[in-house]
């Protein structure tokens, strides 16, 4: 799995490569059960420094990383090294210190997710965004300090943060020097639709395009359950 992976980085301090889609899919991924098993093999750490460059991906998944890191004992520190889009800019919001790259970007959006069905069906799938639109209302409030109605806006909005944005408006706490983007065979994924320049010039590979239709597929049953984030 070279898109995720944990090092020492010094006396009781992990290091976590957080460099993939959030959730599983036919061609990699990184879950919350790869990342509490990462979390356990880093043993009795003060510091965890978590690195971040995802587009986002599952919202069940990203919240239960989230919540991993809340939990941890140990100080988090986060460094959004090129995007942390989706629930991937959820799972940062855990962190004691946010930094964002001068180069990198946040984003926020609304939930997401496929759904076919009856009529009934739809609505309760509606529904079903709505509760999730509200837990990540709830948790980016409770980071940056912005109300909830404003957070709204620019969730249906599908808003960039550049990093000066990103630190005026709570969502880091620091701008560091840029970075070299990290590069990614992941190209475009499907839950974000107002893409900046830099990640819109990314051509999405065959594989790519092939595994994301093939999940659609896979997956056509079991929508009521999962959610894609768009943030």
């Amino acid at each position: 799995m070279p898109n995720f992976r944990i090092r020492a980085a010094g006396k009781k301090t992990a290091e976590i490569y957080l460099y993939d889609v959030i959730g599983q899919d036919w061609w990699g991924g990184i879950t919350a059960k790869d990342f509490a098993e990462a979390l356990k093999s880093a043993g009795d750490i003060d510091t965890i420094k978590l690195r971040v460059n995802s587009p986002g991906g599952d919202v069940f998944d990203g919240f239960a990383i989230y919540n991993q890191l809340a939990r941890h004992s140990a100080r988090v520190e986060v460094d959004v090294d090129g995007e942390a889009a989706s629930i991937a800019s959820i799972i940062i919001m855990a962190a004691d210190e946010i930094r964002v790259a001068d180069n990198a970007m946040i984003m926020i959006h609304d939930p997401w997710s496929f759904a076919v069905g009856s009529a009934e069906a739809l609505r309760d799938k509606a529904m079903l965004l709505d509760q999730v639109k509200g837990s990540l209302l709830r948790t980016y409030a409770a980071r940056t300090g912005q109300t909830e109605d404003t957070l709204s806006e620019w969730m249906s909005a599908e808003t960039w943060f550049d990093a000066a944005q990103a630190k005026q408006n709570g969502f880091a706490d620091a701008v560091t020097e840029p970075v070299r983007m990290a590069a990614s065979a992941r190209g475009t994924v499907p839950w974000i639709r107002h893409m900046p320049g830099a990640r819109r010039h990314q051509r999405p590979t065959s594989h790519y395009v092939a595994s994301r239709s093939a999940m659609a597929a896979a997956k056509i049953s079991d929508l009521g359950r999962r959610v894609r984030a768009l943030t």
